[in-house]
């Protein structure tokens, strides 16, 4: 599969947004490169593996109204499904999904990677181009660049990113929004910021007296996101 040439628009980033955006552009029969480090990482969930939850989960079915993916993988790839408040009105009430982590984002690969309209490139984005105030295109750490119409960056918390642990701290994992983008950014003017995420600690399981715990299972009739009311070819794991 030949990726250079020209693109009607290439998206920079794997994440959920990215890959949202990808799909949909998909739609409007366009020919479109998605642009990540990792394409085995493909909307990876690095923290809490849930989608949904309170307001979030009206905002996934919003997605889905729209023809996003993240409503219909999680779906598929949900391992423990619940509605939160369900003994309160239906304003307040919210599905939530816990996800098998691989399967989810395997499940988006897969979804992307049917898409003929869609090709996917495992490679580092260093820099955007741009001539006369436009935008032309990437420059890739493979020693050459693609071409576009239209460049969407979907950087998430990366780009200039770095990670602290205690008093120790330094670059994010993920390099391909690293020093360089952000630098690229700011010859063009482009303020970037950085925010924290506070992620939480892991906490080593051996240590937790877990018959003090309450188990929440799964709800017997699971609640799905969006129009699918049912999964398919894959078994619905209640009492994980």
């Amino acid at each position: 599969m030949s990726i250079k040439g020209e693109y009607d628009l290439i998206v920079c980033g794997g994440g959920h947004a990215g890959c949202e955006a990808i799909n949909i552009a998909s739609k409007f029969k366009i020919n479109v490169l998605l642009i990540t480090s990792n394409l085995d990482t493909l909307s990876q969930m690095n923290c809490n593996p849930s989608v949904g939850g309170q307001a979030k989960g009206h905002l996934v079915c919003e997605i889905d109204s729209l023809g996003g993916v993240m409503g219909k993988q999680a779906n598929d790839s949900g391992i423990h499904f619940k509605l939160l408040n369900s003994s309160k009105g239906e304003s307040v009430q919210s599905p939530r999904i816990q996800c098998d982590k691989v399967a989810y984002s395997m499940g988006v690969k897969q979804r992307l990677s049917v898409n003929p309209r869609i090709k996917l490139l495992q490679a580092s984005v260093e820099e955007v181009i741009v001539s006369k105030c436009s935008v032309k295109g990437v420059r890739l750490n493979l020693g050459f660049s693609v071409y576009s119409k239209a460049v969407i960056i979907t950087t998430g918390t990366y780009i200039n990113g770095d990670v602290f642990i205690g008093k120790s701290n330094h670059t994010t994992r993920y390099n391909q929004f690293g020093k360089g983008l952000s630098q690229n950014f700011k010859s063009f003017g482009v303020e970037t910021r950085v925010f924290k995420t506070g992620t939480p600690p892991r906490v080593l399981g051996s240590s937790i007296n877990f018959s003090k715990c309450y188990r929440q299972k799964s709800d017997k009739s699971p609640t799905y996101f969006g129009y699918a009311k049912q999964k398919q070819n894959l078994k619905v794991f209640r009492d994980c």
